[in-house]
């Protein structure tokens, strides 16, 4: 809250999103994270980025407080470059719940194991799951 976000009346909060790209995590791990490539996504993190609009590099803020932050796809790999997506076919792909700081990544779950979680445990928010929302 301290960086992203401020109070603007008692039943709204005003955030700024941190955005980053970033690519998969293939070093080591702490295996007190009980990773399961079936369950979760490892994606490197340093807190030093590229400011693109202003050049130079920023030191990013600390992660604490942004587990259940949705991580999406926003581009592919095409011909060994980036195609970025358009607004109608960005994808979320999981849910960030872990920052390991010594060892430069974060762990997050899948959502496709998310959603099954929910909907084995909860069948009758299976409708749910099948919502579109419109463009504004």
């Amino acid at each position: 809250m301290n960086w992203s976000g401020h109070v603007v009346d008692h039943n709204s909060i005003v955030s700024m999103g941190l955005v980053f790209a970033t690519f998969p995590h293939n070093g080591p791990r702490r295996e007190s994270t009980h990773y399961d490539p079936n369950v979760h996504m490892l994606l490197n993190f340093t807190r030093d980025a590229i400011n693109s609009i202003k050049g130079g590099v920023d030191r990013l803020p600390e992660l604490y407080g942004i587990s259940g932050c949705g991580v999406w796809q926003v581009g592919d790999i095409v011909d060994k470059e980036v195609k970025p997506r358009d607004e109608d076919n960005v994808t979320l792909v999981a849910i960030q719940h872990r920052w390991i700081e010594e060892l430069n990544y974060i762990q997050a779950t899948k959502i496709r194991y998310a959603l099954g979680f929910v909907i084995d445990n909860f069948p009758d928010a299976r409708a749910a799951m099948n919502l579109v929302y419109p463009k504004r």
